[in-house]
């Protein structure tokens, strides 16, 4: 999925499909990405509120796995501006 993607120079990320059908794909993938990585998300922040303020290794680890998901959804979230730009661009519904 990443060769269809490049970041231009203003720091948007541009979405570049073969054909439309290909692009449904995609987008249908990157929807399911987005909601596997919210439910991540809460899940991480479930486990750090219930993990005692003492556990310093779990807090870490707990803390470690929400911020790279939070990148992970940064980014997802930038692709998917990018394929809504490209069908709004291309009128398709």
């Amino acid at each position: 999925m990443e060769r269809y993607f490049s970041k231009n120079s203003d720091g948007t990320v541009e979405f570049t499909p073969i054909e439309e059908d290909h692009a449904r794909i995609i987008y249908d993938q990157i929807r399911k990405q987005l909601s596997y990585l919210r439910e991540k998300i809460d899940d991480e922040q479930n486990f750090l509120d219930i993990t005692p303020k003492e556990n310093d290794v779990a807090i870490k680890y707990f803390t470690k796995k929400l911020i790279v998901y939070k990148v992970k959804l940064r980014k997802t979230e930038d692709e998917f501006k990018s394929v809504k730009r490209w069908y709004d661009n291309n009128k398709l519904p």
